[in-house]
């Protein structure tokens, strides 16, 4: 799968939409999130300079993982000798916490803050819930 993002601010109300609508089918138990949602809040952890690169791509990691998360490594064209690595990520389903998968660190942006104030305001997920399950590693340091 090849996408290119170009901004995050027009891909959250995108990530905001699905994640209404799958409140609104019904699928009342926890908040999910699609992995076209988990692609663009991974790429929000990314520079700016990253974000701009053509060529993304996103290969689901097909090695066994903990559940719960989406597992994947995104690679770009990169100029010249560089690599074209840009991370391993494992994005919760349930809170859209974005993890380095590589390094056992939870990552942030203001797309993911922003990402959980619609939770919270949505009424999906309380704020306990919210912080409880962002400390859950998918990873050991």
């Amino acid at each position: 799968m090849v996408k290119r993002f170009r901004s995050i601010g027009i891909a959250l109300p995108a990530i905001i939409l699905v994640f209404t609508a799958s409140v609104c089918a019904g699928q009342n138990a926890a908040p999910a999130v699609s992995e076209g949602a988990a692609h663009v809040l991974a790429v929000s952890t990314l520079t700016a300079s990253a974000r701009q690169l053509s060529g993304m791509r996103f290969d689901r990691e097909r090695a066994p993982h903990p559940k719960g998360f989406y597992w994947f490594e995104v690679t770009a064209n990169v100029p010249g000798d560089e690599s074209p690595l840009l991370g391993y990520f494992a994005v919760n389903k349930r809170t859209g916490d974005v993890w380095d998968s590589a390094q056992c660190r939870r990552l942030t942006s203001s797309a993911i803050r922003h990402f959980h104030e619609q939770l919270l305001q949505s009424g999906t997920i309380s704020a306990e819930e919210l912080h409880r399950l962002g400390r859950v590693a998918p990873c050991q340091p």
